[in-house]
């Protein structure tokens, strides 16, 4: 197969192709979001090559690409072309497919708060949303991996040590399915 061809023969096409390159925030999304709604009106049936390359951002963000994505009939091919870190995880599992290019990295962790100066409610509010956020998080990463249970307690403990992983271990815990 070349490159970019999948095992059920779904060829690479730079015409059906969404780029994220750069952080998960709002700016990205609303180009993201525009090219999936018009690749997926001028043909639902051809599959779109999502190529990611990002260190994270924002999580409502990010839920928000996923919640669109996996929405869609269209099949997305996700490919990892270099780091895919915090919710840029998320992201890369919007695609029923998912490919790592060779050199891709991949860095989980738990979500961090932006919060310096707060009040106690402030503080309450903002844990409580971490939370939540956290939550959807790891759900959604080990929905996405093989259904083994090895593969979702090692997600769990990758997230809690903070660990950047290659390709080949995204591939043996199920992150991606191959590279």
């Amino acid at each position: 197969t070349s490159f970019f061809e999948s095992p059920m023969n779904i060829r690479f096409d730079p015409a059906r192709s969404l780029y994220w390159i750069g952080d998960v925030n709002d700016s990205n999304l609303r180009s993201a979001v525009k090219r999936l709604i018009a690749l997926t009106t001028e043909n639902s049936k051809a599959p779109i090559f999502f190529l990611l390359k990002t260190d994270g951002g924002d999580m409502d963000t990010g839920f928000a690409f996923y919640n669109l994505a996996r929405q869609i009939k269209t099949p997305i091919v996700s490919v990892a072309i270099g780091e895919v870190a915090s919710m840029g995880i998320v992201l890369l599992m919007s695609g029923r497919e998912r490919i790592a290019l060779p050199h891709a990295t991949f860095w989980l962790h738990e979500p961090h708060t932006g919060v310096e100066e707060a009040t106690i409610a402030k503080m309450n509010e903002e844990t409580a949303t971490l939370v939540r956020e956290r939550t959807q998080y790891i759900r959604i990463i080990k929905a996405g991996v093989a259904q083994k249970k090895r593969s979702r307690i090692k997600i769990e403990t990758l997230i809690k040590e903070e660990k950047t992983i290659a390709a080949q271990e995204a591939v043996k815990i199920g992150l991606v399915h191959r590279i």
